[in-house]
This record gives C-alpha cells, structure tokens and sequence, in this order.
C-alpha cells in the first residue's frame, strides 16, 4: 500500500478498543500511529465558538450574557453535549426570540429524558459491585471506602474503564459521560 503526503485519522469514542488497536502487538496496527487522547473542549475557545456562531446567525434574538458559559458548564466540555444542547437551544431561540440560561436547563432536562433509556440499560447491566463503585465516582467518593475487599474494587474498576463508562482523571477516577453522572444523582 502506497500512499504519498497522506495523513490518516483513526478516531473513535471507545478508548479501549482504540488503544488496542495500535498498542497489543498481536494488532496488524500495532504502533502504525501516535495515539493522541482528546480532551474536553477548551471553555474560553467552546464559548467564543457558540457565541460567534449563534451572534452571526440569528441577530435578531436577544442572549443572556451567561447563555454559553452555562451550557460548557452543564456539559463538561463534552463535544456531544456541547452540540446536543446547542443545537436544542437554537431551536428554542428561532421559536422564541430570546435566550435564557433557564433554556440551559430545560434543554438539559430533555437530553437527560432522550438518553434515559440508555442509561437504564448500561445500569441493569452492571453488578452490584459496579454499581456501587460507580455511584461512589459519581458522588466524589473514594470507591475504597466502600464495605468491600480492595480486590473487588479494582475489578469493578477495571470493568467499568473497560466498558468507558468511567476514565482515570489526574487525581481520581471520573464519569465519562456528564449527563449519566446527571442521571445517577436523580435516580438514586
């Protein structure tokens, strides 16, 4: 295979089977490529974005001052609910004219209803043990504090990175998906 001044992009959201891919050496990909994690979206860089985009093309509707920076907040910089809720919020400001932060929150509140079913599924699908260890990351507690052998623990954990349902941040574990963390505090 021949391929002159060609760059490839190999992009997907399941870390693991991502990593996989070009670090298990028994992979026909194994090192082909620099692998590069991407991060939540830049706050300062997400909010000029959406302001720029929503100011340039519908004038005419009056924006909260704050509109954008609430809807990084709410969404964690996360690249599919930045533009989830964006996109939801600029149906809201065609139909209404303006914008307010409490558009944030309702549209919120129907990303956490639309996605609702899925959640419910990926919970019936844990152990208790995942269960119980995820509620912990969610809640910012230490899952080692938990009424079980530090064994189980790293199982769970284990699990639960595995299936990305949660990543290893600079000082504890967190939450991959902002609005299943969301979904957890109102369901339990």
């Amino acid at each position: 295979m021949m391929f002159k001044n060609t760059t490839f992009i190999f992009a997907g959201s399941r870390r693991h089977v991502m990593n996989d891919i070009f670090s298990n050496a028994e992979k026909p990909f194994y090192r082909f490529s620099k692998v590069y994690n991407l991060k939540p979206l830049g706050k300062s860089e997400t909010i000029g974005f959406l302001r720029h985009k929503f100011n340039s093309a519908i004038e005419e509707v009056e924006i909260d001052s704050d509109l954008f920076e609430h809807i990084y907040e709410v969404s964690n910089g996360h690249p599919y609910y930045v533009q989830y809720i964006s996109h939801m919020i600029w149906n809201i400001a065609v139909e209404s004219g303006k914008l307010e932060l409490e558009d944030v929150e309702m549209a919120a509140r129907k990303v956490l209803q639309s996605e609702r079913s899925m959640y419910e599924m990926l919970w019936d699908s844990l152990s208790s043990n995942q269960k119980a260890v995820l509620k912990n990351i969610a809640y910012d507690t230490s899952p080692y504090e938990l009424n079980m052998s530090a064994g189980s623990v790293k199982t769970a954990l284990d699990k639960l990175v595995k299936m990305d349902i949660i990543q290893k941040g600079e000082k504890r574990y967190e939450l991959v998906d902002p609005f299943l963390e969301m979904w957890m505090k109102g369901n339990s």
